[in-house]
């Protein structure tokens, strides 16, 4: 599992014996690496989310309960939807002036 560099998501031993317990790997993103994830945050991620709230509405009235399983195929199709969006991703690294053909130096 991965958690975000904020303090709180990482300080609860009570959780992380948990995870330790269940042999689940805890990874804590760096906040240097904020940066590595600006592009993604800029416009990947909600077109993502808006997939999972999409699929969620249509298997929720069909399955009526959803395993984990059921979630985890969700967001693997949610995924591969969200990454055929090109221009997304050339508009996201543009924004955070991390794309190399328009970046404006400081």
């Amino acid at each position: 599992m991965t958690l975000d560099g904020f303090s709180s998501h990482i300080s609860v031993v009570a959780a992380l014996q948990i995870f330790y317990d269940h042999k689940i790997f805890v990874v804590k993103e760096e906040g240097d690496s904020s940066q590595t994830n600006q592009p993604y945050d800029q416009f990947i991620a909600k077109i993502y989310k808006r997939h999972i709230r999409e699929l969620l509405d249509q298997v929720r009235f069909s399955l009526g309960k959803i395993s984990q399983w059921d979630l985890i195929a969700l967001c693997v199709v949610a995924l591969k939807n969200t990454t055929r969006d090109r221009d997304s991703w050339k508009k996201s690294f543009i924004r955070v002036n991390l794309h190399p053909q328009h970046r404006v130096s400081i």
